[in-house]
């Protein structure tokens, strides 16, 4: 028991509410679960203690489902100590002599007889709690009395929905361009059909939405859009739209223009395909979304997936029946790496493609965690609107003692017994 009352210390709730707290702070601040690629960007200074302490995956961390699980004995051992306290003190309830009944503060005298009493009191919630030749004892809200305790059940059943969702939960990111599938699991297979953005008047984003179809063995089951608070919902898995944003290593449309003389032509030339118009022939195969040469080791690389230095290899065929193929900037209209005595090609404007990303996600302590939620509102409930009130009722002579203790709503309790004295007179 001693040991029990240590992990039920207020101090060790104290402290471990501050830590825990401390981490979800720090977990909210820094995006949890991206790439290694985000934290290099985001927190270049950083990112090197972010994940070297697991800061970017908190909530999985052993460290914070240890102190979950400590969190969760200390709170199940201020239950433990609280219950049997409380549960005597309603279940021996001691009959007091009459002269104690009349000293306390809340106590009226009545005429009447028992069986008026007992039945007044039972329709106004109180019930028969012990009687003997002395008087009776009658209570009420008894549920309030174990409010506190309810609550304490709430939360223990709360961290214990966190410590399975953190340690057993599934989850999976991935990527998807328009028109790409991907396997799943158990024969599952998701298919992005169409990714949208619409906007408002203003031109900002209104809503990110992707349209998918779901299929099994061939077999769809089914099609629509998930947006932001609107997941697919399949069994046990639930798929989110997680984020979006713009693709690194493909364009729908390169936007070139050939310059010669006076004279200027603008051609949208579909990316990853042979396209041909007025004499000319093109092939864009390749697009660098942070264009970066590697001098020393002669490589050309990608520097971040963010579109700061956008550049596309391609191939142009031109009237006069020459050819050539090199990279071509956006930023670097002078740099003419496409050699033609007569023609200039400059790359200015591209179509992105938009990528959907999704999370696809099994939560085993889903379902305990919220009940745990209800538990602990109800207990609040119970704890604060139910008040316990205890009344003694005595015969002395020809006349009823009446008193009584509320734990809560004293103001209240003293109203009804004096209700209870107009009422008999």
């Amino acid at each position: 028991m001693t040991l029990l009352r240590r992990f039920a210390s207020l101090r060790l709730t104290v402290f471990l509410f501050l830590v825990l707290s401390l981490l979800i702070g720090v977990g909210g601040i820094i995006e949890q679960g991206k790439n290694i690629d985000y934290y290099v960007i985001q927190y270049p200074k950083l990112y090197n203690y972010i994940i070297n302490f697991h800061l970017n995956n908190i909530f999985h961390s052993y460290l914070f489902i240890i102190l979950l699980i400590l969190f969760s004995i200390n709170i199940l051992s201020c239950f433990l100590v609280r219950l049997p306290v409380k549960y005597k003190a309603v279940k021996d309830i001691k009959f007091l002599t009459v002269q104690q009944l009349l000293n306390k503060k809340n106590t009226v005298v009545i005429n009447g007889n028992f069986s008026e009493i007992s039945k007044y009191l039972k329709k106004r919630g109180y019930w028969l709690r012990k009687s003997s030749d002395m008087g009776a004892i009658f209570v009420k809200g008894i549920i309030g009395w174990f409010g506190a305790e309810i609550v304490h059940f709430g939360i223990i059943l709360i961290i214990i929905g966190g410590i399975i969702s953190a340690s057993l939960s599934y989850n999976k990111y991935f990527v998807l361009n328009p028109g790409e599938e991907t396997s799943l699991f158990e024969g599952y297979k998701l298919k992005l059909d169409n990714f949208e953005i619409p906007l408002y008047k203003d031109g900002s984003p209104k809503q990110y939405l992707s349209t998918v179809t779901l299929a099994k063995d061939n077999k769809i089951l089914w099609n629509g859009d998930i947006y932001v608070n609107k997941p697919l919902q399949f069994g046990k898995y639930w798929i989110y739209q997680e984020n979006y944003g713009l693709n690194s290593d493909k364009v729908k449309i390169v936007k070139l223009e050939i310059i010669k003389d006076n004279n200027k032509f603008i051609f949208d030339v579909p990316f990853g395909k042979e396209y041909l118009k007025d004499n000319f022939s093109f092939k864009c195969s390749v697009f660098i979304s942070d264009f970066v040469v590697d001098i020393k080791n002669k490589t050309i690389y990608s520097k971040s997936p963010q579109h700061n230095n956008p550049a596309v290899y391609c191939r142009i065929g031109f009237p006069d029946g020459t050819e050539d193929e090199n990279w071509i900037f956006i930023k670097y209209h002078d740099m003419r790496l496409i050699k033609n005595k007569y023609w200039k090609v400059n790359f200015i404007e591209y179509t992105p493609i938009y990528y959907s990303g999704l999370l696809i996600r099994v939560d085993y302590g889903k379902n305990i965690f919220f009940l745990g939620g209800i538990i602990v509102i109800l207990g609040l409930f119970f704890s604060f609107y139910i008040p316990f009130n205890r009344i003694w009722v005595y015969r002395s002579g020809n006349e009823y003692v009446i008193g009584g203790i509320s734990f809560k709503g004293e103001e209240n309790f003293d109203k009804f017994l004096e209700k209870i004295k107009d009422d008999f007179k």
